[in-house]
């Protein structure tokens, strides 16, 4: 039986420190890039190049924290909070970061192993908030979101519809290192994660 899910109206003031810690780095990331420019993108963003031939190997870290434009940024941080709050309350802070990370910082690798020699800058969180889209819709597959804020639909459907969305979308990408790579790659990396490592984590 499907439920709508909610968690209570936008408050930051109600966040969970790991999540509260996450939002202001990337507002304030994104404000120092602005103040900097391209050069900042360029140095802290994620080039695949840099990371092979120069051994810039903070960038599949750092790049999560950049984003292009206010609404990317936005668009992140909401999902951040939308899918963060019930995974974090359900696995605790520890697990959450853990999880934030292991699917962002994967999805970078993934998109470095897939084209080493791109020269293009991938920047954002949306691996790992593709990755927090899939722990939320294996732990609450029945839950019911509202798409776009006017659509309802299961958890669990949602996640297979931007799966497909990001599959097709990444299959017609001329780089094979694009963001929708990092995408897919962060909701594979979360999937195998939960439904095997973390479960049998558990059971031990």
């Amino acid at each position: 039986m499907s439920r709508q899910f909610g968690h209570g109206p936008l408050d930051f003031r109600s966040m969970p420190y790991a999540i509260k810690v996450l939002v202001v780095t990337n507002a304030a990331v994104f404000l120092l890039s602005m103040v900097v420019g391209g050069e900042f993108t360029r140095l802290f963003g994620l080039v695949p190049a840099k990371v092979i031939g120069e051994r810039w190997v903070w960038q599949p870290f750092t790049y999560l924290f950049l984003h292009g434009n206010f609404f990317h940024l936005l668009f992140n941080l909401f999902a951040l909070w939308m899918f963060g709050m019930p995974v974090i309350a359900n696995w605790g802070p520890r697990e959450f970061v853990k999880y934030f990370f292991l699917t962002g910082v994967g999805a970078g690798l993934v998109s470095v192993a897939a084209a080493p020699s791109s020269t293009s800058v991938i920047i954002g969180a949306s691996g790992a908030v593709y990755g927090l889209l899939v722990a939320f819709a294996m732990l609450f597959p029945e839950a019911v979101v509202y798409l776009y804020f006017f659509f309802p639909i299961k958890a669990k459907h949602m996640a297979i519809l931007f799966g497909l969305m990001e599959f097709f979308a990444g299959a017609s990408a001329s780089n094979p290192a694009s963001a929708r790579l990092a995408h897919l790659s962060g909701m594979v990396i979360g999937y195998v994660y939960i439904r095997w490592w973390w479960v049998a984590e558990v059971r031990i």
